[in-house]
């Protein structure tokens, strides 16, 4: 008897999300290894890269009066696959309907930087999301 394993993937398992609590911002990644921008509130965007499908990357976030850089730093992959309840209107029968969202939360990682008018302002020390230090950075002028 010749037997072969046939390995499904379900077709929602090809669109897992990656959710930035800190941001409010919710996203499906195209491709692992990818680089992306997201704007966020009107006057801020993230510029991202993205380094697997569980949320691993490098982060960096702007202005968008000015381009300045606002704060960056690293999160680490989630550690579970994550479920939330989301209310949906049924495009077909224009039903009210709740769907199980599953999503993938990055952690804070190692230290993050965070500057005012440019100049650093402060960093915060994170494990595995968990903030474990801040220094307050001195922008002392002489004159």
């Amino acid at each position: 008897m010749n037997l072969k394993l046939i390995l499904l993937i379900p077709f929602f398992a090809l669109f897992q999300r990656i959710k930035l609590l800190e941001y409010d911002v919710t996203f499906i990644p195209a491709k692992q290894n990818e680089f992306r921008m997201i704007p966020v509130g009107g006057d801020r965007f993230l510029k991202i890269q993205l380094y697997n499908a569980k949320g691993k990357m490098s982060l960096e976030c702007y202005s968008s009066v000015d381009s300045s850089v606002l704060e960056k730093g690293n999160y680490i992959e989630s550690l579970d696959l994550l479920k939330a309840y989301s209310m949906g209107i049924d495009a077909t029968s224009s039903e009210k309907q709740i769907e199980v969202v599953k999503y993938f939360q990055p952690l804070r990682h190692g230290k993050w930087e965070f500057f005012k008018n440019g100049k650093l302002e402060y960093y915060i020390t994170y494990n595995k999301g968990i903030k474990i230090d801040s220094i307050f950075v001195s922008n002392s002028t002489s004159k």
